[in-house]
């Protein structure tokens, strides 16, 4: 291995403040699973409601992390 980093990438949900849940829409179906769907909408309006606080300008922001790599063989 020749390189490796780790790094922050914060990416700024689309939507403006529907963004958790568009992401939520998207990616979430395994951390929903378990909720049933006539429920899955109150659900995800709770978690908005106790994240509201990490809104910045009215855009939600994922808190990714990026692992860069170079090999050679």
């Amino acid at each position: 291995m020749r390189y490796a980093t780790l790094f922050d990438r914060p990416t700024e949900l689309d939507g403006g403040t529907d963004g958790l849940s568009s992401w939520l829409g998207m990616f979430g179906d395994s951390l929903l699973s378990a909720v049933p769907d006539e429920e899955r909408q109150a659900t995800i309006s709770t978690v908005e409601d106790s994240l509201r606080d990490a809104v910045e300008n009215g855009t939600w922001t994922a808190d990714y992390r990026r692992l860069r790599v170079v090999a050679v063989q």
